[in-house]
């Protein structure tokens, strides 16, 4: 082996003539590729004049939504979510207890949360929304919305009696309103 192949070795020219040749080359090459990728085509047009999703010109209520934190922050998070969707599941565990920490304990931030059950793909999503509602009447909406995205849980009409009985709420109330 001479050391010219060897990976760990630096590459040694014979002669000044053999690097300036090498430079040419690997200069010529770079004008090529130059060109190729940057031939006069028109440039993207700045992000002002791209289109965009037409942003709210009013304030959006959060009435009905479930709250968390300071109703006088002067930011609000407002989560939709489906509680039989593993996205959402994932965030509540792994984001929303930072967010929580940081921003709503110390009063900076106020979270909304809104349901938006994906009938379509996840059928048990508005049995489990119905049942943090009836949870959040006995005051436990936040209990049970962490119940449900903590672990996997059984979102049938008896799975989520068995949520709201380990959280405590009062059951002949809460069936009540699951009923209804």
């Amino acid at each position: 082996m001479n050391e010219t192949t060897l990976p760990h070795q630096p590459v040694r020219f014979r002669s000044l003539l053999e690097l300036a040749t090498n430079i040419a080359v690997f200069g010529a090459a770079c004008a090529i590729i130059w060109s190729l990728v940057f031939r006069g085509e028109p440039q993207l047009e700045p992000r002002s004049s791209l289109p965009v999703a037409e942003l709210p010109t009013a304030p959006i209520s959060l009435a009905g939504a479930q709250t968390a934190g300071n109703a006088q922050a002067k930011v609000a998070i407002l989560e939709f979510s489906d509680f039989q969707c593993p996205f959402c599941a994932r965030f509540s565990r792994d984001t929303l207890p930072e967010i929580r920490r940081r921003y709503i304990e110390s009063g900076r931030v106020l979270l909304a949360f809104r349901h938006l059950p994906l009938t379509q793909i996840h059928p048990l999503a508005t049995q489990a929304a119905e049942g943090t509602e009836c949870a959040a009447r006995q005051g436990r909406f936040w209990a049970m919305h962490d119940a449900f995205f903590d672990g996997p849980a059984d979102l049938s009409f008896a799975g989520v009696e068995v949520t709201a009985r380990s959280l405590g709420l009062e059951m002949v109330q809460f069936d009540r309103c699951l009923a209804g």
